[in-house]
């Protein structure tokens, strides 16, 4: 059996999948399985034991060239996890006999099909498909690997800024989109937040700057006591940074959902976005959904950018401005107790 699956997403859509890759595994343990994704999404499953060989996307959708080599591999199956019909094309052209994915424009070219809800989480959208094909022994649990060689990356940057031995909590004050991306917290919230956990003994790590690194700097001029920066290349140091920290603090990022893979408790900080589509997965032990509570959250507005969200003409979104820094720190509080 040789299986191929198609997901074109980010750090946090790739980690979403990692329940699929395993229950196929279990399901099929002398299968063999190959991702078809993007260089991106190709960092979170980097050593995934569970993923025989990864392949990247071509630049251009429509490639002849790419077309005859995904015929040639002569896979047995070829599951979409796209929710768009961009690549349900590619499942037959590849001349899979089982051919899984969504019902939508191009579900002609499936002969499995599971419906795309919108009113669950996207992980569980996923396991539909593993559903459509008689895989129901699922463990809802997202994974990533680091290597030995991240461990030892993260080491020696450890031992640099002389914080081996120190309570860490990390921070990733960023989402991925510009500075006028709604779904970012206050600058003056995320100073005030990190003054109160460094007075709790913590050592406040920043990671995963913004191209020009200027919300880290705005943070950090407005503190009263001292943080660093950490620097990673790479998902997977990344990853073995997080499990150094005793506690984590995002918006709806990847990084998010790289904290609940590596079991580092998180306080998830949600306003516009859908924390039941996309947030925190898993174990509830290990994180809190934090958010204010609008009566227009998740926004009713927002489709596929924040451009079309209704707060568009002010700094940043009422559901964000309204998430004290109070109320975080109290969520921290009770979530390391646990």
């Amino acid at each position: 059996m040789k299986i191929l699956l198609i997901r074109d997403g980010r750090i946090g859509d790739m980690l979403l999948i990692t329940p699929v890759l395993a229950a196929i595994k279990k399901a099929h343990p002398d299968s063999r399985l190959a991702v078809l994704t993007n260089p991106y999404g190709r960092q979170a499953i980097e050593n995934n034991p569970r993923v025989d060989r990864v392949i990247e996307l071509p630049e251009r959708p429509f490639n002849l060239s790419f077309y005859f080599r995904l015929r040639a591999e002569k896979f047995t199956h070829v599951l979409v996890i796209e929710k768009s019909s961009r690549y349900a094309h590619l499942a037959w052209i590849s001349g899979a006999k089982i051919r899984a994915g969504f019902r939508n424009k191009q579900k002609f070219f499936l002969n499995r099909l599971a419906d795309w809800s919108d009113g669950i989480h996207e992980a569980e959208n996923a396991i539909r498909i593993l559903e459509s094909i008689g895989i129901t022994e699922i463990s809802r649990k997202l994974e990533v690997f680091p290597g030995p060689e991240d461990e030892k990356y993260v080491e020696q940057k450890l031992e640099e800024q002389r914080l081996n031995g120190k309570l860490l909590a990390g921070m990733d004050v960023n989402t991925g989109g510009d500075t006028k991306d709604l779904r970012l917290w206050p600058v003056e919230y995320f100073a005030s937040l990190a003054d109160r956990l460094t007075k709790m003994g913590f050592t406040v790590v920043f990671v995963c700057p913004d191209s020009g690194g200027q919300r880290i700097a705005k943070i950090r001029k407005k503190m009263e006591n001292s943080s660093v920066e950490f620097p990673t290349q790479k998902i997977t140091q990344l990853a073995a940074l997080m499990k150094k920290m005793k506690i984590f603090i995002a918006q709806d990022t990847g990084p998010m959902h790289l904290a609940v893979a590596v079991r580092t408790p998180l306080a998830a900080l949600f306003g516009m976005t859908d924390q039941g589509r996309t947030g925190p997965y898993g174990d509830t032990r290990f994180f809190r959904v934090v958010q204010y509570g609008m009566q227009c959250s998740p926004c009713k507005y927002l489709r596929h950018s924040p451009a079309r969200n209704r707060c568009i003409d002010i700094e940043r979104a009422v559901c964000m401005e309204r998430l004290k820094p109070e109320k975080v720190f109290a969520e921290i509080q009770e979530l390391l107790t646990v």
